[in-house]
């Protein structure tokens, strides 16, 4: 096995009119220390200077490649990032995992090196060489002049299976991951419309992969008014307060993904987790699945609080 500070690692990025911040991103992804970087990014379809930026670069170094350059279309940014995968999948060979990347952030230059460290740390007694393994991190939020806003303060909860049907705090762009996990999805990809990186969590979860979770912030997680994700519109707080509670009737962000999940990789779940997401797409039908749901052992052993705020979802159809 290569030693850590030799391992290969691709990094995939979606691109969209980022031409503001996306030099700074560029850059800090091939200053990564210990490790061998290569970045395949899809671009959007921007309509600003971010294509010429990235073309820029791929003449430079040989290790950044456009894998649309002549053929790009607006599909959007979690579209964007499976057709990234798919690429990866049938592509990208000589690598050891895989890493998200926005466009707009700044990396801390141990910032992959310390997901390999991670991972190796988490694994080493543990058989994984047909497992799942995912690493996410905490966050440094920042302002567009990279001034410090907050840290995350992402605790490490009890951690299993559950989690998949939890309100998750795991953004896409702390993801390092393994091959198991790129081909898991690539081979089954999504027809739902999902976010990548919510669905990839929440898969690792169900099929019982290693997930390995870093308190300490890695990137620099710039905020700023055009960034494509949707927490950041104007009118974020309202959309959700609306969807789930005005509109909770047709709030089924949860189910949406297992059931996804569900459809694709049912011969892979465990007993447990087959059997909650079963409970999950039948509880609005049934009586005797909703009062199991809504004294489903995981929740009531993560103690009240969760136990309440999951009781109330079951109660009000937003699962």
């Amino acid at each position: 096995m290569l030693g850590i500070h030799n391992r290969k690692i691709a990094v995939l990025m979606s691109t969209y009119n980022g031409e503001k911040f996306i030099k700074e991103q560029l850059d800090s992804i091939l200053k990564q220390k210990g490790v061998i970087v290569s970045l395949y990014i899809r671009d959007d379809g921007s309509t600003d200077d971010t294509i010429n930026i990235l073309t820029d670069y791929s003449t430079i170094y040989s290790n950044v490649l456009i894998i649309n350059k002549n053929k790009r279309r607006n599909i959007g940014a979690y579209a964007s990032f499976f057709e990234i995968m798919d690429y990866a999948f049938h592509n990208i060979t000589d690598v050891d995992y895989f890493a998200f990347s926005d466009q707009d952030d700044v990396w801390r230059e141990d910032k992959l090196l310390s997901a390999i460290q991670s991972i190796d740390g988490a694994t080493v007694d543990v058989h994984h060489d047909n497992r799942i393994i995912l690493y996410y991190s905490n966050k440094t939020w920042v302002d567009k002049d990279l001034s410090y806003l907050h840290e995350d303060f992402i605790t490490n909860r009890k951690s299993n299976y559950f989690d998949a049907v939890l309100p998750i705090s795991a953004y896409g762009c702390t993801f390092v991951f393994n091959r198991i996990l790129l081909e898991t999805v690539a081979c089954n990809l999504p027809i739902a419309r999902v976010a990548h990186d919510l669905y990839m969590f929440r898969l690792a979860k169900l099929l019982n992969g290693v997930v390995i979770y870093d308190d300490k912030s890695r990137i620099l997680y710039r905020r700023h008014d055009s960034n494509v994700s949707c927490e950041r519109k104007k009118h974020a707080i309202i959309g959700i307060v609306r969807r789930k509670i005005i509109n909770h009737k047709k709030f089924h962000g949860t189910k949406l993904y297992v059931s996804e999940i569900y459809r694709l990789h049912k011969s892979k779940m465990g007993k447990e987790q087959r059997h909650l997401v079963e409970l999950i797409l039948n509880y609005e039908h049934s009586m005797k699945d909703r009062f199991e749901l809504l004294f489903y052992k995981e929740a009531w052993n993560r103690g009240p609080k969760c136990a309440i705020i999951w009781g109330g979802r079951v109660l009000m159809n937003a699962i």
